[in-house]
């Protein structure tokens, strides 16, 4: 039926019959029905009345899939299509998508929660897991065993790079989709969280273009942000780049970036091993898990080469710890390392709704006292700039610490963690801790935030 056509008076009244209402006509664009089938979606409602348990679409033509909600689309297809866009539209870091006995569920991770969006009678799911795995060239006949893929699309003019990872369950398949913006803007380093004054002696290390600089924090704290700003911040023709990761997060113009694959043998010290002999100025790492690769990246540090790499560890000492766990000797590590830099992501409070300061007891000042000061709060509700939840996007809190002599004799001599901490403490060193309790007192996050990254209490 085209636009200019329309429904038979017998239609009408059969479908005002069904409806038990009046029925009117009405010409619409087919843009309007996409916007209005977007925004009918993603308000918590269930969709049987709208999306039936069937599959479609054209093929994948390409190695990347250019995905928009069409209305001629076949209802999973623009099911799908349409969770994409609104990840990205709501900044969305992953998706999740569940299956449990009575139906499924999707979640988006925004600002590091999961935030629930949809629910979906549980006969839709096996339709949208095999989708997607189709997208991620999986196994769509493999449901008993994890599979992890990969997808490059367009969506809303993004490029994005997804990696998809299946784990069976007992009731099916649990689908995660993690969403990489290949054409974001990178991060200036005097934006990350860091005072001026350490900007500086990051840039003042990093022009030396030699030894070995590490970030440190758990998973999703931005480490590799980080990095990548570091990286921003040196890079140009004259100098040779080479970025080792798993995946590649994003892409830089100018700079050979190489993907890990164990299955191929390439790993971060085969890779890192061949890269000495490509005559690179800056090799970042993308993590360092054991002692072949620790080792192979002291080695290009004290040879010559920048090294910029990661750590899962708590804070800026305890990596110390870690390279000395992993088998690397004392001298080594005193001679390579150059600065390390911990951090966490928090919430930022929403500057357009938070609440009115308060006093509150809560953090603790230097030498373990409790402090009274003011805090602001997330305002209930909060609002249309922060979706309701009262927190906008998220910030760093960050923890510098750069090698001197007498930090050199304590990783020589071997002293314990503790001891470190403690020589830190006497000179003024500024902890994640108390960067954290500067932040919620200038109004910028809340101690009931820090508090699962910190322990702060």
């Amino acid at each position: 039926m085209t636009s200019r056509e329309k429904l038979p008076l017998d239609a009408l009244d059969y479908l005002a019959h069904l409806l038990e209402k009046p029925v009117y006509q009405k010409e619409v664009s087919a843009e309007r029905v996409e916007r209005h089938f977007r925004d009918f979606l993603f308000k918590g409602r269930s969709q049987s009345d709208l999306i039936s348990a069937s599959m479609g679409g054209a093929a994948v033509g390409s190695s990347r899939e250019r995905l928009e909600v069409k209305y001629s689309d076949a209802p999973i297809v623009k099911l799908v299509n349409s969770l994409l866009e609104e990840a990205i539209k709501r900044g969305a870091s992953d998706v999740h998508i569940e299956p449990y006995e009575s139906e499924m569920v999707t979640r988006f991770r925004i600002n590091g929660k999961l935030i629930k969006t949809l629910k979906n009678p549980p006969d839709y799911f096996e339709a949208v897991s095999s989708r997607v795995k189709y997208l991620a060239r999986l196994d769509i006949t493999q449901k008993m065993l994890p599979q992890d893929g990969k997808a490059q699309v367009e969506v809303g003019g993004a490029s994005l790079d997804l990696r998809v990872s299946t784990i069976p369950t007992k009731v099916g398949e649990s689908v995660v989709i993690r969403i990489l913006r290949k054409n974001v803007e990178y991060l200036d380093l005097d934006k990350l969280g860091l005072s001026s004054k350490v900007v500086g002696r990051i840039n003042s290390l990093m022009s030396r273009l030699s030894g070995l600089i590490l970030a440190t924090g758990p998973t999703g704290s931005g480490k590799s942000t980080t990095l990548y700003a570091m990286l921003k911040k040196i890079h140009n023709r004259e100098i040779k780049i080479l970025t080792i990761e798993d995946p590649v997060e994003y892409q830089m113009e100018g700079v050979n970036q190489v993907e890990v694959n164990p299955a191929q043998g390439i790993t971060f010290a085969n890779i890192l091993r061949h890269a000495l002999r490509h005559d690179p100025d800056v090799i970042m790492v993308g993590e360092i898990r054991d002692e072949e690769t620790a080792r192979m990246a002291i080695q290009a540090s004290l040879t010559g080469h920048l090294v910029l790499s990661t750590l899962h560890t708590g804070d800026s000492v305890s990596a110390i710890t870690r390279l000395l766990d992993l088998g690397i000797e004392p001298y080594l590590v005193s001679s390579s390392l150059r600065a390390i830099i911990a951090q966490r992501l928090v919430r930022r409070l929403c500057p357009h709704c938070k609440g009115t300061p308060k006093t509150e007891k809560a953090g603790r000042a230097r030498g373990g006292k409790k402090a009274a000061f003011k805090e602001s709060t997330p305002k209930d509700g909060g609002c249309t700039h922060c979706g309701g939840s009262g927190f906008i996007d998220r910030t760093a809190i960050m923890e510098y610490l750069e090698m001197d002599k007498k930090l050199q004799e304590f990783i020589t001599g071997d002293q314990p963690e503790q001891r470190i901490k403690e020589h830190l403490r006497k000179t003024g060193f500024q902890f994640l801790e108390d960067e954290a309790m500067a932040m919620v007192k200038r109004g910028e996050t809340t101690s009931e935030e820090i508090e699962p990254h910190l322990g702060v209490r």
